[in-house]
Formats: C-alpha cells, sequence, structure tokens
C-alpha cells in the first residue's frame, strides 16, 4: 500500500508540473492577444493605416495558428496523460486486489487463531466456573446447615421463654380477675342492697302519697256530689216554681178567660 501511494503521488506531481506549464502557455498567449486588442484599440483611436491593420490581422492570424497548435498540443498531451492514468490505475487495483486478498488470508488465519484461543479460554473458564459454583454451593449448604441448627435452637429457646413468660402472665391475669370479679361481687351486693333500700323507700313514699291522694280525692268527690245534689235540688224547686206559675196561670185563663 505504500508503493501504490508513491505512485499516486509520483503521477499527482507529473501531472501538476504539465499543467503548470500549460497554464503558463496559456497566460503568454492570453497577454499577447491582449496587447495586441491594445494596440488595436490605439490604431482605432489614431486613425491607423491599411498597412497597420494588415500588419494587425497577421499577427492576430499567427496567434490563431498558434494558439490552435497549442490547444491540439494539450489535446495530445492530456490523451497521453489519461492513457498514463488509465494505466497505473490499472497496475494500483491489480496491486491492491493481492493485498485485499492477502490481507483477507491473513485475517482469516488470525480469526481462526484467535476462535481457537477464545474457544480454549471459555472451556478453561467454564471448568473454572463449574468448580467454583460447585464449591460455592458446598459452603453455602454447609453455612445454611449451621444456620438451621443455630435458628432451631435459639427458636427453642425463645419458644421456652415465650412459654414461662406466658405462663406468669396468665398467673397474674387470673390473680388480678380473681381479685377484680371479689371486688366485683362486692361492689355489686353493696349496690343491690342500695338499690333495694331505695326501692322499699321509694315503694313506701309512693304508697302514702298514694293514700293521701286517694284520701284527697274521695273528699273531693264527696264535696263535689254534695255539690252536685245542691244544685240539682236547686234546679229541681226552680222547675217545680215554674211549674206552679204555668199551672196557675193556665187554671186562672181557664177559670176567668172569655
Amino acid at each position: 500500500m505504500a508503493a501504490n501511494e508513491d505512485n499516486t503521488r509520483i503521477e499527482n506531481d507529473d501531472r501538476s508540473a504539465y499543467h503548470g506549464r500549460v497554464e503558463i502557455r496559456f497566460a503568454a498567449t492570453e497577454k499577447r492577444i491582449a496587447a495586441v486588442e491594445v494596440e488595436l484599440a490605439i490604431i482605432r483611436s489614431s486613425f491607423a493605416t491599411k498597412d497597420d491593420v494588415q500588419r494587425i490581422i497577421a499577427i492576430l492570424h499567427e496567434h490563431s495558428l498558434e494558439f490552435a497548435n497549442l490547444r491540439a498540443e494539450f489535446r495530445g498531451e492530456h490523451a497521453q496523460q489519461r492513457d498514463e492514468f488509465k494505466g497505473g490505475l490499472a497496475v494500483q487495483k491489480e496491486y491492491f486486489i493481492a493485498a485485499l486478498s492477502a490481507h483477507k488470508e491473513h485475517f482469516t488465519a488470525a480469526l481462526s487463531e484467535h476462535r481457537e484461543h477464545f474457544t480454549l479460554g471459555l472451556s478453561m473458564q467454564k471448568e473454572y466456573f463449574t468448580t467454583a459454583l460447585w464449591e460455592q454451593r458446598e459452603h453455602f449448604t454447609a453455612a445454611l446447615s449451621e444456620q438451621r441448627e443455630h435458628f432451631t435452637a435459639a427458636l427453642s429457646e425463645q419458644k421456652e421463654h415465650f412459654t414461662t413468660a406466658l405462663s406468669e402472665q396468665m398467673a397474674h391475669v387470673t390473680a388480678a380477675l380473681s381479685e377484680q370479679r371479689e371486688h366485683f361481687n362486692a361492689a355489686l351486693s353493696e349496690h343491690k342492697e342500695q338499690v333495694n333500700a331505695s326501692l322499699a323507700e321509694q315503694r313506701a313514699y309512693f304508697t302514702a302519697a298514694l293514700v293521701e291522694q286517694r284520701e284527697y280525692f274521695n273528699a273531693a268527690l264527696a264535696k263535689q256530689q254534695l255539690d252536685l245534689h245542691k244544685a240539682l235540688m236547686g234546679h229541681v224547686w226552680k222547675l217545680y216554681g215554674s211549674a206552679s206559675l204555668l199551672i196557675a196561670g193556665v187554671y186562672f185563663i181557664a177559670r176567668y178567660g172569655p
């Protein structure tokens, strides 16, 4: 690949030199044409003769021929340069294909070797990982068994402490309940006696009030009955007097009437 880069650099240098020469010649031709145009302008402005015009035309024709030769030479050199470029490109292509094939073979061999190393390392890593996993599982099983034994012993001890504390707590609760029940029974008996006394006193007071109310009601009823009898007797006497007067009037009218 370094040789290809050197060839490309050399071809580019030749082409740059060629184009530089062509550009210089083109610049010189353009300067000549510009000079002729200046002379033509001067001649036109100074009323040149026919000889001057013929001389300028001859110069322009000479420059035209020189420009045509220069263009033909440029085309020939360009065709030669293109053929050289195509030849170099073909050589470069063949060299590149050969280098690519060699690089491909080298890459394939290196890839195969790397795959073998990777497969071997993977197998060794797998064996090491399996062994370490087996040892880890054994250590974990032993630690788990030891942890289970410690946990079982601690749980048994905790159960015993809890059973003892529960028994003591139950005894205290039973004693407190018994004492509370005795206090409650005593207070209930005392309250029952107080309620019975209050009910007896309330019953006696209610009975006395009921007897007094009944006597007052009987007295009021007797008085009301007497007042009613008096009023009835008054109405009877009034009715008797009215009836007597009515009978007397009827008798008087019947006897002494017309």
